[in-house]
């Protein structure tokens, strides 16, 4: 259905641009190779022959198998979240913001952008160690001097493109197969006595029984030991960094992690057994020989075998590998957070998007002339990130000119624990809450899994170091607050939901062949067929073009489009995103629903009432806007205040059309927009709604009988204002609608509050001092009476009415002979009900005052006559009281 609105689109023509001319990673190389370099690095060669001479096998082996496990159950919750859709650019930070919102993906977004920096100043560092250990020519080279000098060559290859980056990172896993490779035959295979003493004598049983055990020299606990390693096992997400870069990241992610994440562990566990078995601590703590000193490498390149040097050169470019890695997915991070605008002073840091037409091959050249513009397949691809590459590659040149790998160990170790404990929680959360938009392709995970990753990150990062665990925390706290105050954290969407605005947006176009797939060409028959198609196109869109009714390209845009324009799934309603995930979401829900179901009638009654005011406010026939009556809105945001009720400011539309059509559904939607801003600008803790009617009786009559939710949620109080004449248009207001509405209320049960003043009720930003409320009491209303005396209560707790008093007028015959009985009753009344007000009696004949004092007068004889044919003994006090459950039953 060619043209059509309704048509939806599989895929956009520019995800399919994309897919097809720009060559993206697979499972190896972009996924496995990275998390295989960054796990495989710097401490794998320097520091875990150090780590076994000080904490031995078994403690060696539980600093190993515990670092794997919070990789691991992290690397499972990832690949869980990370499949509930399809992510794109920005990894970790992406993933996270889709599921939990842009406050916590924000935070995770910066605390690994971190991460990385100084990861990349560690595998720096450690390449220069490696050098200046294994080539004594390189000493005289200044270490800060040699370090740029990598970070340099390591920017360069960056910035050329990730492709390339793809090429020298399986170049360098390669070195690093060869040297593990090398090392582990070297062990079993060679002997050799070093000339400095450091003993390497192949697996024996006796090493194995001496290293059993540990031997902690120093100062140095498992603890440290544990950060020491930790970096090592950190960046499982490298793969998921590069999600924008993968050709199928659903299937990717999961499989190219875990696998990454299961060798390496085993790799790891055989390195500390064959290390152990190979080698001896040899000498005292404050000695210079054995396991316990060895640095720079140098046991693994003794191990070597047949050729130190291959060991010498996998050292190295293990480094360098994830070096690369690591620089390579930070100013990704970076970038995605910067074109999100969380951080304004990031902004200048966010990607560009280039377009560019594709063109087509042979006969499909000619055939592409006859298409629309539209059906032409564009590719747009965001540059890539050389500004945030450029920030990156500074700090982390600051990072190196610390000179000491084991300083920024920990900060790496703490920040990357930080970011596993949010990607646990985030799994654990969703999986519990068993939202029906968690649906991850991946299958294998838990919520108790997930939580208890959550609980074993958390306890590392104390272990290690409590006091850089909290300062990661306030960090973290710190990031949330502050993204959260960001206009733009309230407008960013699930890229899912993105991707469904633009099918809608795409409706009618040509959906094309799948991703991948290669056009058959035409035949002669089949190339003319499309000649003339593409004619008639084009004489359809001049005869449109050229008929009177012809509209602009502004009425084209503000028009609706399709039937789902008005309805929430079309063109007017995708002006504006939606509004952004957030993780409270699902328990707002689960709480709401929960004390609904357990609502019952009597929990909104007497004691426990309080207002539920359903405000029908007035909007202007033209433009839909409010017309303010008399400061109303500003009466019930007072009464609103702290959570004391709720309000429903809603209005009417008058449409002479008796069904709904889509104008009206678009005015109305308008409207409500607007409204309900006016109630964020008035501080009106509520609602806003507007509905389409014949007339505004009828509408008002439909919101009395409709809102509220179930038989107990619905509103208590109607507000009306007064139907004031219009000097201009007298016929514009109607005294019978107004009755109509005001005995419809009365057949439903509710109070009506109606506000007809000529002085607007004063805001928020006015302060009433030294006044009196007085409150008139109305027999008439009784047993509702209540609530004259509950509405300037509550009132007084707002700043504006604080410093007033609230004043009771009753009203008593001249024939009521004794009038202190009375003020006795009314007092008692007051504090029975903890009202504190000043009492003023007024002496009025019953003929002019019937509804304030006849009634009472009848009342209050009867409860006396009672009382004496009961021969009750309690007091007045107790009178009293019994009076105050029949006149005040709100208090």
């Amino acid at each position: 259905m060619e043209g059509s609105a309704l048509g939806l689109v599989v895929l956009s023509q520019r995800r399919r641009g994309t897919t097809t001319h720009r060559k993206k990673l697979g499972t190896f190389s972009g996924v496995f190779v990275p998390t295989v370099q960054n796990i495989l690095g710097i401490i794998f060669f320097v520091r875990v022959p150090f780590i076994v001479g000080q904490a031995g096998i078994v403690e060696g082996l539980g600093v190993v198998w515990v670092s794997s496990l919070t990789t691991v159950l992290t690397a499972m919750s990832m690949s869980a979240v990370a499949t509930n859709g399809v992510p794109r650019g920005g990894g970790a930070y992406s993933v996270i913001k889709n599921s939990l919102g842009p406050q916590f993906g924000g935070v995770t977004g910066i605390l690994l952008f971190l991460s990385n920096v100084f990861g990349v100043a560690m595998y720096v560092l450690g390449a220069v160690e490696v050098l200046r250990t294994n080539y004594p020519s390189v000493h005289s080279i200044n270490e800060r001097l040699l370090g740029t000098t990598i970070l340099l060559g390591l920017t360069v290859i960056n910035w050329v493109g990730v492709r390339y980056v793809a090429r020298f990172s399986i170049l360098f896993l390669s070195g690093v197969v060869l040297a593990v490779v090398s090392i582990f035959l070297g062990t079993l295979v060679r002997s050799v006595d070093q000339d400095d003493r450091r003993t390497f004598a192949g697996v024996s049983k006796m090493n194995l029984d001496r290293n059993w055990r540990p031997g902690y020299c120093g100062d140095w606990t498992f603890a440290k030991v544990l950060a020491l390693f930790y970096p090592a096992v950190t960046d499982p997400l490298a793969g998921s960094n590069l999600s924008g870069d993968l050709a199928d990241p659903q299937g990717s992610i999961p499989v190219g992690t875990l696998l990454a994440v299961f060798t390496t562990t085993i790799i790891f566990t055989l390195q500390v057994v064959l290390v152990a078995g190979a080698a001896g601590r040899r000498g005292r703590c404050d000695g210079h020989d054995g396991l316990r000193h060895d640095d720079g490498a140098a046991f693994v390149v003794a191990a070597g075998w047949p050729l130190p040097q291959i060991v010498q050169v996998g050292v190295l470019v293990s480094t360098l590998g994830a070096g690369l890695q690591s620089l390579a997915g930070a100013p990704r991070l970076l970038a995605a957070i910067a074109k999100d605008n969380l951080i304004p002073m990031l902004a200048p840091l966010a990607p560009t998007t280039t377009t560019r037409t594709t063109p087509q091959r042979g006969g499909r050249r000619r055939e592409a002339a006859a298409e629309p513009k539209h059906h032409r397949t564009e590719e747009e691809q965001e540059e890539n990130p050389r500004r945030a590459l450029i920030l990156c590659a500074f700090l982390s040149c600051c990072a190196v000119a610390l000179k000491d790998l084991d300083t920024v160990a920990p900060f790496i170790t703490l920040w990357f624990l930080t970011c596993y404990t949010i990607i646990n929680g985030t799994c654990a959360h969703l999986a519990y809450e068993r939202s029906v938009s968690f649906r991850p392709s991946f299958r294998h995970y838990d919520w108790r899994l997930s939580l208890f990753g959550v609980v074993s990150c958390g306890f590392l990062m104390f272990y290690i170091s409590w006091y850089l665990a909290l300062g990661a925390l306030a960090i973290a706290v710190l990031l949330y607050k502050y993204i959260e105050t960001q206009p733009a954290a309230t407008h960013i969407t699930s890229e899912y939901d993105t991707e469904l605005c633009e099918l809608v947006h795409r409706g009618g176009a040509s959906p094309g062949p799948p991703p991948g797939t290669k056009r058959r060409r035409l035949s002669y028959e089949k190339r003319r067929q499309g000649h003339r198609q593409g004619r008639r196109r084009r004489q359809r869109d001049e005869s449109s073009s050229s008929s009177p009714t012809t509209t602009t390209k502004r009425e084209r845009e503000d028009a609706p489009s399709s039937p789902l324009s008005s309805l929430g799934g079309g063109p007017l309603s995708m002006r504006q995103p939606p509004l952004a995930a957030d993780w409270r979401a699902g328990l707002r829900f689960k709480a709401a629903r929960n004390s609904l179901l357990a609502l019952e009638a009597h929990d909104l009654a007497f004691k426990y009432w309080r207002p539920f005011v359903l405000f029908l406010c007035k909007l202007d026939d033209e433009d839909g806007a409010y017309v303010p009556q008399a400061g109303t809105m500003n009466l019930i945001a007072q009464l609103m205040k702290k959570g004391r009720g709720l309000a429903l400011v809603n209005g009417v539309l008058v449409s002479s059309s008796p069904t709904l059509t889509l104008i009206d559904a678009a005015r109305a939607e308008d409207a409500k927009k607007r409204l309900q801003q006016t109630l964020r600008d008035r501080g009106v803790e509520g609602f806003g709604d507007v509905i389409v009617a014949t007339s505004v009786v009828e509408g008002h009559r439909f919101l009395l009988r409709a809102k509220g939710l179930g038989h107990v949620f619905r509103p208590n109080t109607v507000v009306l204002g007064w139907p004031h004449d219009d000097d201009d248009a007298p016929e514009t207001c109607d005294h019978d609608g107004f009755c109509a509405v005001l005995e419809e209320a009365h057949v439903l049960g509710k109070t009506v509050l109606v506000v007809g003043s000529s002085i607007d009720f004063p805001d928020d930003k006015s302060h009433v001092d030294n006044g009196r409320v007085d409150v008139w009491w109305m027999y008439d209303l009784f047993p509702a009476n209540g609530l004259l005396l509950l509405l300037p209560f509550l009132l007084a707790k707002s700043k504006v009415w604080k410093h007033t008093t609230l004043r009771l007028v009753v009203v008593s015959a001249s024939a009521e002979e004794n009038d202190d009985d009375l003020d006795a009753t009314i007092r008692a009344l007051l504090r029975a009900g903890g009202v504190i007000a000043d009492l003023l009696l007024l002496q009025v004949e019953i003929v002019d005052a019937p509804r304030y004092a006849q009634r009472f007068l009848h009342h209050h004889r009867g409860k006396k006559e009672k009382k004496d044919t009961t021969q009750c003994s309690s007091s007045d006090d107790d009178d009293a009281a019994s009076t105050v459950s029949a006149f005040l039953p709100t208090l």
